[in-house]
């Protein structure tokens, strides 16, 4: 903060802020740029200008949602009702680049023809409504109740293998976690959480989530990152499915590993840049 004070040529970011009060004490003083990115809208009080980012039309949508799949797909060569049928995705999902991304990865690990997969979402998400109200889940918008479904096609694709538990302890943790925690609990004696009974398991249950896209894996800022949206989705899912405590309990073994021991009649603060480290939010 006092190189803020110091210096007016900058351009500070806070992505993902949730609350005016997750900015106390860092709101710098000086007069450099700030961009704040949020869903809500009770941080226009700070902002001299304010946008809102709209979602994909139903063309533009169809044509990201096809140049995902090309890119992911070499060998994929759209035609005419695959145009069409991209829009109609894209207006399914209200054009969000997230959801879609997410379903283009789904269409190419599953092989299902951009023509059929309509029918094929349907089906799945019928049956996933069954589960949801059943359990008595309700969702504030239609859009919500579009993502969940699209997530929970993976996530029901995931069931019972490495990567759907390695899932359930990322919805529970900050949004960008480094891979070391987990690869310390790999390369320990426990042998009680499947995806990461030894680190060959781990990779392998981070690459199967990255396939589905529920996760992006970046070396260069050393972090695991899941979105807040895909979070929920999981936790979701995990009470659907009476998966949360065995996450829950996942979660706090991986921290409890790597968290410093306090000494009797000892302060911990020399430890605070460890436990931010596992714990940024905290």
């Amino acid at each position: 903060m006092e190189w803020l004070v110091n210096n007016k040529d900058y351009l500070l970011v806070f992505e993902n802020a949730e609350e005016l009060s997750d900015l106390d004490g860092l709101w710098p003083d000086a007069a450099g740029s700030v961009l704040i990115t949020a869903r809500g809208h009770s941080f226009n009080v700070l902002a001299g200008d304010s946008l809102d980012l709209v979602c994909l039309q139903p063309t533009d949508g169809g044509q990201f949602l096809s140049g995902l799949v090309q890119s992911l797909n070499r060998n994929y060569i759209p035609n005419d009702k695959d145009t069409e049928s991209s829009e109609d995705i894209s207006e399914k999902f209200g054009g969000h680049p997230l959801a879609l991304a997410h379903m283009a990865s789904w269409i190419c690990e599953t092989n299902t023809p951009l023509t059929e997969f309509l029918g094929v979402y349907d089906k799945a998400s019928y049956e996933i409504n069954l589960e949801y109200e059943a359990s008595g889940l309700k969702f504030r918008s239609k859009y919500e109740k579009s993502y969940a479904e699209c997530w929970a096609l993976s996530f029901s694709r995931l069931k019972d293998r490495p990567a759907a538990r390695l899932a359930g302890i990322l919805a529970l943790l900050d949004s960008d976690v480094p891979p070391k925690l987990f690869e310390e609990y790999s390369e320990s004696s426990h042998d009680d959480i499947e995806p990461l009974i030894n680190i060959g398991k781990f990779l392998n249950a981070k690459l199967d989530l990255r396939r589905h896209a529920l996760i992006r894996d970046d070396p260069e800022l050393g972090v695991i990152s899941t979105h807040r949206l895909i979070q929920e989705a999981s936790i979701r899912y995990l009470n659907n499915t009476n998966k949360i405590e065995e996450a829950f309990n996942d979660a706090t073994n991986c921290l409890s590993l790597v968290y410093p021991r306090q000494k009797q009649g000892s302060d911990m603060i020399e430890f605070h840049p460890v436990c931010k480290l596992w714990t940024p939010s905290s």
